[in-house]
């Protein structure tokens, strides 16, 4: 099974995300299964045993538990051709649970590093999987919005797939801190 890691900020884009999936479908691009909340991604999807994942999954909510709320400052929308985000400002509360969670899965459970997982450019996914003419529409639409100053982060979660793939995650556990 396939395992995310992230924060869970729905509630506080909640009119982000109802326009970006407007947008979405709009211009014929796929929208994200219900279960799968606008985040900030704390490590990338890695794989492990559907034995050991339980007790894994167990693990690292009472890790999230022992953490405090905290926020999170917006910089901005940015267009790439193949993804739109909502960039956020360096973090290093962010950067110490994102290499906290790579160190620990590493030692204990040899979960190797993505290369992204330690290219601390925090985000939330706007438009992903479509032409770079609709990811760019997409982004137009949203800029008529606007973007507020600071998320907070209280509400980790882990979310799984069988396949790893785009669209297939679902949100298991949430732990609210604070």
């Amino acid at each position: 099974m396939y395992v995310w890691l992230g924060i869970d900020l729905d509630s506080q884009l909640q009119q982000l995300k109802i326009s970006r999936d407007n947008a979405r479908k709009q211009l014929g691009m796929p929208v994200d299964n219900p279960n799968f909340p606008m985040h900030v991604s704390l490590k990338i999807s890695f794989e492990l045993p559907n034995d050991v994942a339980p007790k894994v999954i167990n693990e690292l909510c009472a890790y999230f538990a022992t953490l405090k709320p905290f926020d999170i400052h917006v910089d901005k929308m940015e267009l790439h051709p193949n993804i739109s985000w909502l960039l956020y400002k360096p973090c290093l509360e962010l950067q110490a649970i994102s290499t906290h969670l790579n160190d620990y899965l590493l030692a204990t459970y040899n979960v190797p590093l993505h290369e992204y997982d330690t290219d601390f450019k925090y985000h939330s996914t706007l438009f992903l999987d479509g032409t770079a003419e609709q990811i760019a529409q997409g982004s137009d639409i949203l800029k008529q919005f606007p973007l507020p100053q600071k998320v907070t982060a209280n509400t980790f979660c882990v979310g799984v797939s069988p396949t790893g793939a785009n669209y297939t995650f679902d949100v298991i556990r949430r732990v609210v801190v604070g």
